[in-house]
């Protein structure tokens, strides 16, 4: 299950200016295409929003509206803020967790290509039977697997599913990356989709929007 999040500017309103802490509110303007561009529904002209230039410049988000860079090519300027190579008209992103397939969910476990690198990991002594303690990695998918290369299944994005957990970063990073290879559950292709582990500026893009007055009406479509 996937969300569609359009390119988007946004506005910082702050509660106290001299107290950011105590909060505030943020407009969302929705961009034309991969253009900088917003209908303005006040004054019914189209706008331009700004967006950071320089790599040291250092932008104000509460006197004007700017093009969120998880959306923008800042190739110019070193991906200062996290963005890319190209424009982009928006993306989809996970709307539930990672998880696993099958147990409660009728997804079918699907090798990657990808194996688990992580030998041992800290295990509850719940799942021992005596303390806790490091031991060969596992997890409820596979089992133990330790030093025994074994390959990582395709996540699933659903409801009231186990969540992936008992991974390390380096093996989330590489199972992301994989999600379009040849074979996949989902349907992507690698001309097509950029599957990857998200960024601290795609994290920012969404909790952005969630604060603003689009925050219900973006999490109702999955696709």
């Amino acid at each position: 299950m996937w969300v569609w999040i359009p390119r988007y500017a946004y506005k910082i309103t702050y509660n106290n200016p001299e107290n950011k802490s105590e909060g505030g509110s943020i407009e969302v303007k929705f961009l034309i295409g991969t253009s900088d561009n917003y209908y303005d529904e006040t004054s019914g002209e189209i706008k331009t929003a700004k967006r950071q230039t320089q790599i040291d410049e250092t932008v104000d988000t509460t006197t004007d509206f700017y093009v969120h860079p998880a959306f923008t090519n800042e190739t110019s300027i070193n991906f200062a803020n996290g963005g890319w190579d190209n424009e982009l008209t928006g993306m989809y992103v996970a709307k539930f967790e990672a998880g696993f397939p099958e147990g409660n969910n009728t997804t079918a476990s699907v090798k990657s290509s990808v194996s688990y690198t992580q030998t041992d990991g800290y295990v509850r002594g719940i799942e021992l039977g005596t303390s806790n303690a490091y031991e060969a990695a596992r997890n409820w998918l596979d089992g133990v697997y330790g030093e025994t290369p074994t390959k990582i299944s395709y996540p699933v994005f659903q409801p009231l599913t186990y969540a992936m957990n008992y991974i390390d970063i380096n093996d989330a990073f590489n199972i992301c990356k994989v999600m379009n290879e040849s074979g996949n559950i989902y349907g992507f292709t690698t001309s097509s989709s950029d599957t990857h582990l998200m960024k601290s500026s795609e994290w920012g893009m969404i909790a952005y929007l969630s604060y603003s007055k689009y925050r219900n009406e973006w999490t109702r479509y999955s696709y």
